[in-house]
C-alpha cells in the first residue's frame, strides 16, 4: 500500500503552490499589456473614456494608459485627456496625433509643454490670440484643444470656438475636473445624436461640429456653475460650487 505523505509535507507542498500562485500574480501586475487587457474588457460598455485626473506618474501605470487610449481609439471611441494624461501626449504625440476623436484640456503650464514637446514656433501677434491653440492642434493632425484660461479657446485647427461667458473669479479646485467630465457627457449625448436614438432632422451636425459643440458645452457648464456659488463657495472645491446651480436646474 502508497502511504499519504506526512501532513506537514502536504502544509509545505500547499503553500510553494500558494507562494508560485502569488508570485505569477504579482507578475502579471507588472505587465502593463496584462493589466491593460482586463481595462480594454470594458471598452464595449463605455460610450467615452476620460484619462488623467488622478492618474498619477508612475511608469507602469502610464504605459498601461497608453495601451488602453490606443485600444479605445481602435474603436473609434472618444477620449479626454486631461492632467496627467497630457504627459503621455508629450512623450507620444502619436497617442493621439490624426485622431479626430481625442480632446485635450490642457491648463496654462500643461499647454506650454505641449507646445514645447512639439517644437512649435511662436505664430506671431499675427495670429491673434487662439493662434497658438490652431497651431497646436493642427500640429496634432485635427484633435480638439480646449486652451483653458481667462477665455477658453477651443480649436481642432479648422474651426475655433471662443467661450468668454463669465465665471468663477479664480479658479477652484478640481475645476479642471469638471470640465473634463463634462465634456465628456456631452461626448456620450454626441454618440446617441450620431447614432440616431432621435430624430436629427434633415440636416444634421455632422462629427466635426458635434466635437467642437461637445467641447464648448462642458467649458461652458463648467463656468456657468461658478457664476453665482462664488461668493460663499470660492474656497470649495468646484464640484461642490455646481451643486446649488445642478439644483436650479433640476428646478
Amino acid at each position: 500500500m502508497r502511504q499519504s505523505p506526512p501532513e506537514s509535507s502536504q502544509q509545505q507542498q500547499q503553500q510553494q503552490q500558494q507562494q508560485q500562485q502569488q508570485q505569477q500574480q504579482r507578475g502579471s501586475d507588472s505587465d502593463a499589456e496584462h493589466v491593460a487587457a482586463r481595462i480594454v474588457e470594458m471598452l464595449p460598455r463605455l460610450h467615452v473614456l476620460v484619462v488623467g485626473p488622478g492618474l498619477g506618474r508612475d511608469p507602469l501605470m502610464q504605459a498601461t494608459v497608453a495601451r488602453v487610449v490606443r485600444a479605445a481609439r481602435e474603436r473609434e471611441m472618444p477620449v479626454v485627456l486631461d492632467a496627467d494624461a497630457l504627459q503621455l501626449v508629450q512623450q507620444d504625440p502619436g497617442l493621439v496625433k490624426g485622431y479626430a476623436g481625442a480632446v485635450l484640456t490642457p491648463n496654462v503650464v500643461e499647454f506650454k509643454r505641449l507646445w514645447e514637446s512639439l517644437g512649435l514656433d511662436d505664430p506671431g501677434e499675427g495670429a491673434g490670440e487662439t493662434g497658438k491653440v490652431e497651431a497646436l492642434a493642427k500640429a496634432l493632425g485635427g484633435v480638439t484643444v480646449i486652451q483653458k484660461g481667462g477665455s477658453d479657446f477651443i480649436s481642432n485647427g479648422k474651426t475655433t470656438l471662443t467661450d468668454d461667458l463669465t465665471g468663477g473669479k479664480k479658479r477652484s479646485g478640481g475645476q479642471g475636473d469638471t470640465l473634463t467630465g463634462s465634456v465628456a457627457t456631452f461626448l456620450a449625448w454626441r454618440k446617441a445624436y450620431m447614432d440616431r436614438l432621435w430624430d436629427v432632422g434633415d440636416k444634421p451636425l455632422s462629427a466635426d461640429e458635434m466635437m467642437g459643440l461637445a467641447a464648448f458645452g462642458g467649458s461652458a457648464v463648467t463656468r456657468v456653475c461658478l457664476i453665482n456659488p462664488f461668493p460663499s463657495l470660492a474656497s470649495l472645491p468646484a464640484v461642490l460650487c455646481a451643486a446649488p446651480m445642478c439644483g436650479r436646474c433640476r428646478g
